[in-house]
């Protein structure tokens, strides 16, 4: 008997699963999904370029920025207390990673980054069920 192999999402449809559960989940509480944002990467950027040098120039002259996390959801995180409104958090950045891929150096200098200026980031290492518990975390708490 032949052992079958497990077949692993690409990263790509990690990041689909997501925005898909997203449209529906957003829609349920009364979200606009358009406030979940992709952040392009150059690689899907750069395409079939032949000349790639070129295209990254182009790129970074938009902002393009290396290590960027992947999504965006531009919903700041409110903590409500006795007779105060505070902001705990500006909006969540979400990088995915393929359901045991490991965050690059730079990934997680990025995510660093972001914290320090008041977001919230994570890195879903386990992919869209990791990225979809942050959000609803998120959301929710």
């Amino acid at each position: 008997m032949v052992a079958k192999r497990r077949i692993i999402a690409t990263e790509h449809q990690e990041q689909a699963a997501v925005i898909e559960w997203w449209k529906v989940y957003a829609v349920s509480k009364k979200i606009n999904p358009k406030l979940l944002i992709m952040i392009p990467n150059a690689q899907i950027l750069m395409g079939s370029a032949r000349n790639k040098h070129a295209v990254m120039a182009y790129l970074r002259a938009e902002g393009f920025q290396d290590h960027a996390p992947d999504l965006f959801l531009a919903i700041p995180k409110m903590v409500r207390g006795m007779q105060l409104q505070a902001m705990l958090f500006a909006g969540l950045f979400i990088e995915i990673k393929r359901k045991g891929e490991k965050a690059k150096p730079g990934q997680i200098e990025f995510s660093y980054m972001l914290r320090q200026q008041d977001y919230n980031c994570i890195i879903a290492e386990f992919g869209a069920d990791e990225a979809i518990r942050a959000i609803r975390a998120y959301i929710e708490t």
